[in-house]
């Protein structure tokens, strides 16, 4: 019987921070549709990546929760919805990039949208923070597979 000390290779993982792998992925979610927060809020017990959500249903709320984030609280992982009153999605990126230009992070924006207007795809481009426009629904393997790729971009083991 082998015992891990005669084994030829030592495999040793880390992370770029521990401590930051156990808090988990910081995500963010804009809607003010409270069904799709649900939704979106169910697909989350069904994975298997630390995280920690905050949905907020307004832009304008969501823009004064961002104001008031501290850099190891600012959400690395944005969900937000294009159309809604009040403020659109189009609205909240701009103020979400004036956020940016004072913190030094780099979020990854998805819009999900019922939107199917390529008028609204050509809208969405000229923000080079957007890394997605999605249609919904947003199907729960799509989102699984979203989130893993985020966590393993920001946590890559080493």
């Amino acid at each position: 019987m082998h015992s891990l000390r005669n084994l030829p290779y030592t495999f040793v993982i880390s992370y770029k921070s521990l401590e930051e792998k156990l808090m988990g992925l910081r995500l963010f979610f804009l809607d003010d549709d409270a069904i799709q927060n649900e939704i979106l809020n169910e697909y989350l017990s069904l994975i298997d990546i630390p995280h920690k959500a905050k949905f907020e249903q307004f832009g304008e709320e969501g823009i004064d929760y961002l104001k008031k984030c501290s850099l190891e609280e600012f959400p690395q992982v944005f969900f937000v919805d294009l159309m809604m009153p009040r403020m659109d999605g189009y609205e909240f990126l701009e103020e979400l990039e004036k956020i940016l230009d004072h913190k030094n992070v780099n979020p990854s924006v998805y819009f999900l949208s019922s939107s199917v207007s390529q008028v609204d795809r050509q809208n969405a481009k000229k923000y080079s923070i957007l890394k997605d426009f999605i249609t919904k629904p947003l199907k729960v393997g799509k989102f699984k597979a979203l989130i893993s790729d985020e966590h393993a971009l920001r946590y890559p083991i080493e």
